[in-house]
């Protein structure tokens, strides 16, 4: 009679590749990810500009501990910082102090920071972003190539994995991790800036951050996901408002992103709708009871949650929304 073990594994390092992790993708003059065959991967984070705008990481530990966690980035306007939250708490600050210049044609020249996140066994999320809020948007602009999660040399055994799955039960997205749409109030469009509110106070959001100034039709939030499985996907959505009759749109275009325009019109592509009762206030944030559902492809899809009623009337803050994989 043979007998089989499951043979311990001894912890290595792990290697994320920052433009891999990015909801964010921009506006269609200038992406968040950069291409420079001198990056790592051919590729790199750029272009976050605004308060809580990064990169969003879905990682399943083996070993809960703390860990070393290295940012290869560049940087121009020193010193430059990143946030870092682990599990949708503040965990640690990149701290940037290298003059390196900015990623571009021929120029590449990345410096390193540390910082330590504890992880627990099983799923957790770990974001790095700007740091700052809708008035100071402190910190300058740094752009991020890799990181690394360096190991701690203990071991585990790989089946005592197999309960957290092979994918986290739900996939969250942060509303400050998106591209913004936004309309100027001063010249009438709809741009990709939008700086979203910090926590303060006794507030607290989930990333540390609340989109508001959703106060416009088409004012929302864009994400780039990457699904693991195509079918259809149950939405869940945080937010708050002190107003009556709001209610937040959904929309997907696949792999083709909708123009970012003044002009746009959600009433040709298909929706899905949340009502969203009015809260205890503005930036307290509940999680609606009313749920919908979205079709998503095969990897790339580009996601809408969009304020459709007209300007003035039903605003409400994003704080995000979570995607739960329901069948094909």
């Amino acid at each position: 009679v043979s007998v089989e073990f499951d043979l311990e594994k001894v912890m290595e390092d792990v290697f994320f590749e920052a433009e891999d992790y990015l909801y964010n993708w921009g506006p269609e003059s200038q992406s968040n990810f950069r291409n420079n065959a001198l990056a790592s991967g051919g590729a790199y984070v750029g272009g976050t500009d605004n308060a809580g705008q990064g990169i969003f990481i879905n990682y399943l530990c083996p070993i809960a501990d703390t860990y070393e966690l290295e940012l290869d980035y560049l940087c121009e306007d020193t010193p430059g910082h990143l946030t870092v939250f682990v599990n949708n708490e503040y965990a640690d600050r990149f701290v940037c102090p290298e003059k390196t210049g900015y990623g571009g044609v021929g120029m590449f020249s990345p410096a390193k920071s540390k910082v330590n996140v504890t992880l627990k066994e099983g799923w957790n999320t770990i974001s790095v972003m700007k740091d700052g809020d809708a008035s100071d948007n402190w910190g300058s602009f740094v752009e991020m190539d890799c990181l690394r999660l360096k190991s701690n040399g203990k071991t585990y055994n790989p089946s005592d994995l197999a309960k957290y799955g092979e994918e986290p039960a739900s996939w969250r997205l942060e509303a400050e991790m998106g591209s913004p749409r936004h309309k100027n109030a001063y010249t009438g469009i709809t741009e990709s800036t939008n700086p979203c509110i910090k926590y303060h106070d006794s507030f607290k959001f989930s990333n540390g951050f609340l989109m508001g100034n959703l106060d416009s039709k088409y004012d929302g939030v864009e994400w780039q996901f990457n699904a693991k499985k195509a079918g259809k996907y149950k939405v869940t959505v945080a937010y708050a408002t002190a107003m009556e009759g709001c209610e937040a749109s959904f929309f997907v275009s696949g792999k083709n992103r909708v123009a970012l325009s003044h002009s746009i019109d959600f009433n040709d592509m298909t929706r899905s709708t949340v009502a969203l009762p009015r809260t205890s206030g503005w930036d307290y944030v509940q999680v609606a009871t009313a749920t919908t559902e979205i079709e998503l492809s095969l990897e790339e899809n580009f996601i809408y949650c969009v304020k459709m009623n007209e300007t003035g009337t039903s605003i409400f803050q994003l704080d995000y929304v979570d995607l739960q994989y329901v069948g094909a």
